[in-house]
């Protein structure tokens, strides 16, 4: 008889305590974790349009930096007619930081024209939606595991 209690009692301690384990690597690994910054743009029509640079920067009137390396155009995928869509992920970006984002165009003959009222901004979150619930859950699961056993084993010994 005690040596079932033991296990029921243990195994529910041990998965309580894994539980909570569970929800701490979660938050750590959404804190500290890498993120990445999904910036999409349109374009309504594409005449001679080769391809596009994306700069970034951490205020609207900051400095500028080239997200995509030099020489390494995102490829125009438009026509005359009809424009595209477009997604670019950065990944050197920092969770928390609110990023700003300006389209070039680089045409055929190499004419550039950089769309400054079209600017993107993204804010890279700390945290994702489906973590807080894992979290929340894990948080309610474990201790709710270690209190049952903690009754259980009171009960066996009254």
């Amino acid at each position: 008889m005690m040596e079932g209690w033991l296990r029921s009692s243990g195994s529910l301690i041990v998965v309580g305590i894994l539980w909570i384990g569970f929800a701490g690597a979660v938050l750590i690994m959404q804190l500290y974790g890498s993120r990445d910054a999904s910036v999409q743009w349109n374009t309504a029509t594409e005449v001679n349009t080769a391809g596009f640079y994306l700069y970034r920067s951490t205020s609207p009137g900051g400095e500028f930096i080239l997200v995509n390396n030099v020489g390494e155009l995102i490829p125009g995928q438009g026509n005359a007619v009809s424009g595209a869509t477009y997604e670019f992920i950065d990944e050197n970006v920092v969770p928390g930081e609110t990023y700003y984002y300006v389209v070039e165009e680089v045409e055929y003959d190499l004419t550039r024209h950089r769309y400054y009222d079209e600017m993107i901004s993204y804010t890279v979150p700390h945290i994702q939606w489906w973590a807080i619930v894992l979290i929340v859950l894990s948080v309610f699961i474990g201790p709710t595991m270690l209190r049952t056993a903690w009754r259980e084993s009171r009960n066996r010994w009254e």
